[in-house]
């Protein structure tokens, strides 16, 4: 009986792979319609995106994931393969979709964890929304605590918070991160932040201090550098020049080449 079962989702996907390439192909002048092209002509490709191309994707998809747990990397390719036609057609809800239907269908795996975090990494990037990615990444926080992909994604919720200035929110976040996590490459980064997030709340001295803990801390890490030059900052918004030439100066003698001391 399951070999039957196989079987038949078998030629289904020969024959939705199949007619997906001729309606792609068929449809593919789309894109190049122009703005004064008529009406009916824009209406009609439209129409075969929403009613066509994507629901004959989608099905590619779906029937890969009536295959179970065992094809999970072939469920994988399909939604990644139809993903990269919703996103051709700028199509953001059919992104959202696919990525969620592989976090129910596989959510007791490790798919699901990463498939949330793709999701908050397109609200934070390509689509510049992130409150909606601090959502995505708290759920993913929530769900799957004790993933590699929550790690990820905490630091992502305090970068995405300090955009936001949020800053009390950012701190308090990244504090979490340094004694969750007290070691590895994002380490340095959530020290930054959190240093920068005082300086915003008006604890100068105390982002200060931590600060030049980092620069000597983290001598060769690329954000020591960084570190320098906002100690510098700090000091030329308070006047204090002699302060803020000895730390420029310091950032010079000691990175020459980075981005912060041109």
């Amino acid at each position: 009986e399951a070999s039957r079962d196989t079987n038949l989702i078998d030629r289904l996907h020969d024959i939705q792979q199949a007619l997906q390439h001729e309606t792609i192909r068929a449809f593919s002048n789309y894109k190049l319609i122009e703005k004064d092209a008529s009406r009916l002509e824009f209406y009609y490709d439209r129409k075969a995106e929403t009613e066509i191309i994507l629901p004959v994707a989608k099905w590619g998809y779906q029937l890969a994931m009536l295959r179970g747990n065992a094809d999970m990397e072939l469920a994988k390719q399909a939604v990644d393969g139809f993903v990269g036609v919703a996103e051709l057609m700028s199509n953001r809800e059919a992104v959202i979709e696919a990525y969620e239907s592989m976090v129910a269908r596989y959510e007791n795996s490790e798919v699901a964890p990463e498939y949330l975090e793709r999701i908050g990494d397109l609200y934070r990037g390509t689509w510049k929304a992130p409150s909606k990615a601090v959502e995505t990444y708290s759920r993913l926080r929530d769900r799957y605590p004790s993933t590699e992909n929550a790690r990820s994604a905490l630091s992502k919720v305090v970068l995405c918070l300090f955009e936001l200035e949020r800053y009390d929110d950012a701190h308090l976040f990244a504090q979490q991160y340094m004694v969750d996590y007290p070691t590895g490459s994002e380490l340095v980064g959530m020290e930054l932040v959190a240093a920068l997030s005082e300086r915003a709340l008006g604890l100068g001295e105390e982002s200060e201090a931590h600060l030049r803990e980092i620069a000597e801390k983290h001598r060769l890490s690329p954000l020591a550098p960084e570190a320098l030059y906002q100690i510098g900052a700090y000091k030329l918004g308070q006047q204090d020049y002699i302060g803020a030439t000895e730390a420029f100066e310091d950032l010079l003698e000691r990175y020459p080449e980075s981005d912060s001391a041109k």
